[in-house]
């Protein structure tokens, strides 16, 4: 299944070589701030190159948007394996 799926989604993302992983853990009260693509460098957004998260454990509410007002930010529940790949 994970080789079919693997091979359905070639050549839609440019090819990387991951080198940073940040594990974040959280208590039943923890959170993550909004997500937005502004620490990374001009050369990798204008590559493409994805945000990749992992989600283990819990189900968390993930929001990621253009602003900086959490309301108007877009939100969706990670559960435990799921993957979400951003990129432009």
């Amino acid at each position: 299944m994970v080789a079919q799926t693997a091979n359905s989604t070639a050549g839609e993302f440019p090819q990387i070589n991951p080198d940073i992983c940040i594990v974040n853990y959280y208590t039943n009260s923890g959170k993550l701030g909004l997500h937005q693509d502004r620490d990374e460098s001009e050369s990798s957004l204008s590559k493409g190159l994805p945000f990749i998260s992992i989600s283990i454990g819990d189900t968390a509410e993930f929001l990621f948007g253009d602003t900086r007002d959490k309301d108007q930010a877009t939100k969706i529940n990670l559960e435990s394996g799921d993957v979400l790949i951003l990129g432009r």
